[in-house]
């Protein structure tokens, strides 16, 4: 009977142990939990290709128009073939020129020398048209992004740039940089306002060693004097209206600031929208809560009528006001 017993005991210790020390081994596959993480580290490391849009909201906006203004991510060819027509934009947009991806404590815009000499300037020469700006240089000097960004092409172009470098900026716009004689960023890279992308050189179809820069929106040349005032070194807005009037093939650039109606920029910022039409409902509501007691204190303040009929204005006499109006009327054509 002890002996019994003794047997039953020893055998539900056995299996306990086999339960607890011997299942593990029955049901899990340690190489199918290494496959598994492997899979997890994979989807990790996975990530979306880039579409190209740094600014969501001229993206958003751009789309919208009809037609459409298209453009895309490409490493290997400068220009796409989306065939833009931006003297045909029938809207105007507006570009923040400091706009970067929220950093706070950086500066929005560097030259792109540390010597900037014009020596060609944007427009007619030699019976084609200059699309960009050249400064003068010499070879091994640093070349700087103007604007925080990503770059989307830095490679020898045979089209006559030479070794180009095209940043794409958090501004909407993007910026060429020609005939260096080395890079200093690769494609894809993501580069800071005053980076250094490559040296000066005379690379592609150049006369002599300079920096071809060049300035467009949606692939549409715009006079980089237009943004920038390279004889005093300056940035000349921080805001941009881009109209169909800046692509005008060597326009010059408009020094002062275009007067626009707020009814002709394309989502000209509908936060400040929303924010105006709330003051106006609060000005009108308190005009008229205020209106009944201005007009009880009238009999009060009324004084005996002994004003003098007016002089009739001579003819052909204009209103100060009529003269100012028409000095700010900006003609997008």
């Amino acid at each position: 009977m002890r002996l019994s017993l003794f047997v039953v005991f020893i055998c539900l210790i056995l299996g306990e142990f086999t339960h607890i020390f011997g299942q593990p081994s029955l049901d899990t596959n340690l190489q199918d939990t290494s496959i598994l993480t492997n899979r997890e580290d994979l989807n990790q490391g996975r990530k979306k290709p880039f579409n190209g849009v740094l600014n969501p909201r001229i993206h958003r906006l751009v789309s919208l128009l009809n037609p459409s203004i298209k453009q895309g991510w490409d490493n290997e060819e400068v220009f796409g073939k989306n065939n833009n027509n931006l003297q045909g934009l029938k809207d105007t947009i507006w570009l923040c020129m400091n706009e970067s991806d929220d950093n706070p404590f950086e500066e929005g815009f560097h030259l792109p020398l540390s010597n900037v000499v014009v020596t060609s300037r944007y427009g007619p020469r030699s019976g084609r048209y200059h699309n960009g700006i050249d400064l003068g240089l010499k070879i091994g000097d640093t070349i700087y992004a103007m604007f925080s960004g990503k770059v989307r092409y830095a490679k020898y172009n045979e089209g006559g740039f030479g070794n180009l470098v095209i940043l794409r900026h958090y501004n909407g716009l993007e910026t060429f940089y020609a005939h260096m004689s080395k890079f200093l960023v690769d494609p894809n890279e993501e580069v800071r306002v005053g980076q250094p992308i490559g040296l000066g050189g005379n690379t592609g179809r150049s006369t002599g060693p300079h920096l071809h820069l060049e300035v467009r929106f949606y692939e549409g040349a715009i006079n980089p004097e237009e943004i920038i005032n390279f004889d005093k070194k300056y940035l000349k807005k921080d805001n941009l209206f881009v109209h169909k009037g800046l692509f005008r093939p060597g326009a010059k650039p408009t020094d002062l600031i275009p007067v626009v109606a707020k009814t002709q920029i394309a989502q000209f910022m509908p936060e400040k929208e929303e924010e105006e039409k709330a003051n106006e409902s609060r000005n009108t509501n308190l005009t008229q809560s205020e209106k009944p007691k201005t007009e009880a204190k009238k009999p009060e303040t009324k004084k005996p009528d002994n004003k003098k009929p007016d002089s009739k204005k001579p003819e052909g006499q204009k209103n100060r006001f009529e003269k100012t109006r028409s000095q700010e009327t900006y003609s997008h054509s």
